[in-house]
């Protein structure tokens, strides 16, 4: 049976003057992931080594949903992230730093690509074909946020919880046509549909293997 792992690590991070502030932000986003998607973590998102952390998921399903809310929620600080598919050889652990397998091999050496391509998310699964698209997809939306200003940023990331202009308008202090400006700027409501596309092509999968 085949299982995901995604890895993840912050790049620079020993640069950063205050890392007790970085390590207090990795903590606090593991901890909100591991609530957010308790049903599908097999092995919680722990911290490994350093600023690195590593879960282990049931399957792909929600890898890049879960990925791309690594890369929101440690927002300025950019991520590499490895997201890998395969099967675990040894037994089940508190901790996947203590177990192995073909999927934690996949999920290095996605982060290792990720990492030597300046690209944040990148897939390395049991389907060459389809890493290819799904790695394409990921690439153009992150070149999509990179273009964001930080208010933009700011904006798009609000939208995308609550899906309505005016509520977010009451939480900046700012008019409707603020916001609505910003996303249209941004690309938002592309960027978005486009998100949703990739996290429902990847559910897909998972629904088909299991038909």
């Amino acid at each position: 049976m085949n299982y995901c792992v995604i890895t993840a690590d912050v790049r620079g991070s020993r640069q950063l003057n205050d890392r007790a502030a970085l390590q207090l932000q990795i903590e606090q986003t593991l901890a909100q992931i591991n609530q957010k998607f308790a049903k599908v973590v097999k092995v919680p998102f722990q911290i490994t080594i350093g600023d690195e952390w590593q879960g282990v998921t049931e399957n792909l399903a929600h890898s890049y949903e879960i990925a791309v809310q690594f890369v929101e929620k440690m927002h300025p600080h950019v991520l590499a992230v490895g997201i890998g598919e395969g099967a675990i050889a040894t037994e089940w652990r508190t901790r996947s730093a203590d177990m192995d397998g073909d999927v934690f091999l996949r999920s290095r050496q996605a982060l290792d690509q990720s990492k030597k391509k300046n690209q944040e998310i990148v897939f390395s699964t049991t389907d060459k074909h389809r890493d290819m698209i799904v790695n394409a997809v990921s690439l153009l939306l992150q070149t999509l946020r990179r273009h964001w200003t930080e208010r933009q940023h700011q904006k798009v990331i609000l939208y995308k919880e609550h899906r309505n202009e005016q509520k977010v308008a009451n939480i900046l202090g700012v008019s409707q046509a603020d916001i609505h400006q910003a996303l249209v700027a941004a690309e938002a409501k592309i960027y978005l549909d486009c998100e949703q596309k990739l996290n429902d092509f990847l559910r897909l999968i998972y629904e088909h293997n299991n038909l």
